[in-house]
């Protein structure tokens, strides 16, 4: 793809600037949450002792003691043997593991003990500023998990089945030692199975679809090792989460999702976790084949050749390069056979991320930036600080790249070269003159995709452009549009709206349009007055 004749030189005479305004919310202020631990659930009883001895590999090693005592028939014994197996085993190596929480992170897993106030996202909050999510509690106490603030999208009740609050709370236990969070951990997990079984078929839209279960997993191992040490994770309650956990495993490795985007990579990666981290599982072996064969087949199939992911949204993208860095640590930590994975993913990845690489302004190297890579299609403006986790995590990967070392470490060492880069199968191209913070530096989107069903992340914007100068985009994009509510003739229609080139910034000949007012409806990246320049047709 290229530009059309003479554009890329008259774009570059276009100057026309953007008022931006945003406000950033106040530190949010802690509640009381001294609220009275509630009393230890009982797991099903459907859920038997019998059934995770079926489930079990005892002929792993390590498990030698466990099964000798079920043989003779003494099943609790054998279950007491197994959870002092679980705590004090250290060979097994997750990389995801942190007890790092930041004062919001706290607060989540605080407010999720008190009147079921479920972190989901931080697009969904009843009190933004003090960072205070939705209450899921009924009248009567009980959880109501259809719960949907009014005006929400399909978005709400999918994140919530995602369970993002509980690795919070595991790692506030490590911290604290206080009992109320696994408490709340085991009353809120056991509710749930309770009240949303696995379906008898193909997954739903929300509850039981591929990427709520997926992050349910890799959640669920983090959970597992931040709460086994404490004196209420009992044998009832490993045998509960085990036969659970793998019940999640095995519906996730028998429905494969029918895509070649971010899900279908999530669905691989936790399988490959879930394989490696539970091998004492009967079915582990081919949760961890299934899950790398996925990636292998779909290496060349989620990117293109110039490393951009085929939803071509840099948000996207991001997170799929992050889910195979996870994915390459966990194989690394625990000594599995290099070649689970193909050779050709490590070229894949270097060129992935040297596309994050050239998306990012120089703004970067801005102490305390907030609007450092640009907005195509369904993708969130990144801060400084989140690009910098994910440069340190790249250089990890390629030690001896000194490009990722310079972004890494802010600067330091000898800079990415300025010529323009043609990014032709995905059809962006980048013009800078440099790396300082008073640099310039045009984004220019021109790329052909035939996914424009309404789910998908692509936008009809061939001709937008961004444009960074001395430490301001004058071009900000329209950005993310909201998803979808089932049946929700209005949201369609404006993702569709979002699609056309008069919602972007695109050039005109002659005439220039406002339409600020239409898009801030839905603009989930702060409030932006912008005059879009557009080409007739």
């Amino acid at each position: 793809m290229n530009f059309k004749n003479g554009f890329r030189i008259n774009i570059l005479l276009v100057f026309v600037f953007t008022i931006v305004g945003c406000t950033d919310n106040d530190i949010p202020q802690k509640e009381n949450n001294d609220i009275p631990s509630k009393e230890e659930p009982t797991p099903p009883k459907e859920n038997t002792e019998e059934y995770l001895f079926e489930i079990l590999n005892l002929d792993y090693p390590g498990l030698e003691e466990v099964k000798s005592l079920y043989e003779t028939g003494d099943s609790d014994a054998a279950l007491k043997k197994l959870l002092t197996y679980y705590k004090n085993r250290t060979e097994i190596i997750n990389p995801n593991l942190s007890t790092t929480l930041n004062e919001t992170e706290q607060g989540y897993a605080d407010y999720a003990i008190n009147e079921y106030r479920f972190y989901v996202n931080d697009n969904y909050l009843e009190d933004k500023t003090r960072k205070i999510p939705y209450s899921l509690q009924n009248n009567d106490k009980t959880i109501n998990w259809e719960f949907a603030p009014k005006g929400a999208d399909n978005e709400y009740q999918k994140q919530l089945h995602r369970h993002n609050w509980m690795p919070l709370q595991g790692k506030a236990y490590q911290n604290s030692h206080d009992e109320k969070y696994i408490y709340s951990w085991k009353e809120v997990y056991t509710d749930w199975i309770a009240k949303n079984p696995k379906p008898d078929g193909k997954p739903d839209k929300f509850k039981w679809y591929q990427l709520q279960v997926s992050t349910r997993i890799m959640g669920q191992t983090e959970s597992f090792e931040h709460f086994k040490s404490s004196p209420n994770f009992t044998t009832e309650w490993l045998s509960f989460f085990l036969i659970h956990f793998a019940e999640h495993a095995d519906y996730l490795s028998m429905y494969k999702y029918t895509g070649e985007n971010n899900i279908l990579l999530s669905q691989a990666v936790a399988l490959v976790f879930a394989g490696t981290l539970f091998p004492e599982l009967k079915n582990a072996p081919q949760w961890q084949k299934t899950g790398c064969n996925i990636i292998n087949e779909q290496t060349t199939k989620l990117f293109l050749r110039d490393g951009m992911t085929n939803d071509l949204s840099l948000h996207y993208h991001i997170g799929i390069v992050d889910g195979l860095y996870d994915l390459k640590r966990l194989i690394q930590l625990n000594k599995l056979p290099d070649n689970l994975l193909s050779p050709e993913l490590d070229n894949v990845l270097l060129k992935a991320t040297k596309v994050v690489m050239h998306f990012t302004y120089p703004s970067y190297f801005i102490k305390g930036s907030k609007d450092c890579s640009p907005a195509f299609n369904d993708s969130w403006i990144k801060t400084r600080s989140v690009l910098n986790k994910n440069f340190v995590k790249y250089a990890k990967m390629f030690p001896d790249d000194s490009e990722l070392d310079y972004m890494k470490t802010y600067g330091k060492g000898t800079p990415p070269d300025t010529k323009i880069k043609t990014f032709e199968y995905s059809g962006f191209y980048v013009l800078r003159n440099g790396w300082t913070p008073q640099s310039t530096m045009l984004v220019h989107s021109n790329n052909v995709s035939s996914k424009l069903e309404d789910s998908s992340h692509n936008q009809l914007d061939n001709g937008t452009f961004e444009l960074y100068h001395n430490g301001r985009n004058f071009f900000p994009d329209s950005g993310v549009c909201s998803y979808m509510k089932e049946n929700d003739t209005e949201v369609m229609e404006l993702r569709r709206w979002f699609r056309q080139t008069k919602a972007h910034n695109t050039m005109v000949l002659g005439q220039l349009e406002e339409h600020g007012s239409h898009r801030n409806r839905r603009h989930q990246q702060g409030t932006r007055q912008t005059i879009i320049i557009r080409r007739k047709r």
